[in-house]
């Protein structure tokens, strides 16, 4: 008996070690979106169309890459790494509505979905197969701007 609790007893300090050290990383991809809604001058602006966008994000990301559908304009894009993954992140205008979408392949486990407010911003995100996506924008417009989540 003083074998099982010492055992549990060290098993249970190091599963609170282990979470202590390497906190969860969950919302990490919404958090890059949300910078990069808030200064719109860390993306590199292009002069691309979003096929043109679609096609050199893929060769860096991957393919079969959820992107935005060709009714969005590019205003900026930018790809960067996010825990150790290539991400692109877009920020993108339709009718005036701009927002900032982030994608990434993921490796290991990743949250299903997950919404969050900051502000006058929203942000939604969620898995689409091998992929993890986030989207911001204003909250007043997210009726508009959630239709990137497919």
């Amino acid at each position: 008996m003083k074998t099982l609790v010492f055992t549990l007893v060290v098993l249970g300090s190091i599963v609170a070690g282990i979470y202590a050290v390497f906190p969860a990383r969950d919302h990490v991809l919404i958090e890059e979106a949300f910078a990069r809604q808030r200064d719109p001058r860390t993306n590199v602006t292009t002069g691309f169309t979003m096929a043109q966008v679609a096609a050199i994000v893929r060769g860096q990301v991957g393919d079969e890459l959820p992107m935005p559908d060709d009714h969005w304009q590019v205003d900026g894009m930018f790809v960067t790494t996010v825990l150790d993954n290539p991400t692109a992140v877009l920020r993108i205008e339709r009718d005036g509505d701009v927002v900032t979408y982030a994608v990434q392949r993921t490796r290991g486990i990743a949250p299903d979905d997950v919404e969050r407010s900051d502000g006058t911003l929203r942000a939604v995100g969620w898995r689409q197969g091998k992929f993890t996506c986030a989207v911001v924008g204003a909250a007043t417009s997210r009726a508009h701007w959630i239709a990137l989540r497919r």
